[in-house]
């Protein structure tokens, strides 16, 4: 169901005419999507992995971290040069 709702909430996003909506779809919709499609990666980790499990588990978490730690400057950047319309 997270994947339905994350590709709804981009679709959405994609329509949106002013900034409230875009806050609103992409923001709280794809939140809610990726808070359901989190416990399912983590658990597919765990299963995978019998022998370094806490490594992988850690590896699996940074990444949304980092990831999001470089899209924030990244967006800035697009947004600035693009607009928030085409950066979205």
């Amino acid at each position: 169901f997270g994947g339905a709702l994350a590709a709804v909430a981009l679709l959405l996003a994609s329509y949106a005419n002013s900034l409230w909506q875009l806050q609103l779809t992409y923001g709280a919709l794809l939140g809610l999507a990726c808070s359901w499609l989190w416990p399912p990666c983590m658990l597919v980790v765990q299963r995978w992995f019998s022998k370094r499990r806490a490594l992988a588990s850690a590896l699996a978490s940074t990444g949304s971290g980092v990831g999001t730690m470089c899209l924030g400057p990244l967006m800035t950047v697009v947004i600035r040069n693009y607009g928030w319309r085409v950066a979205f």
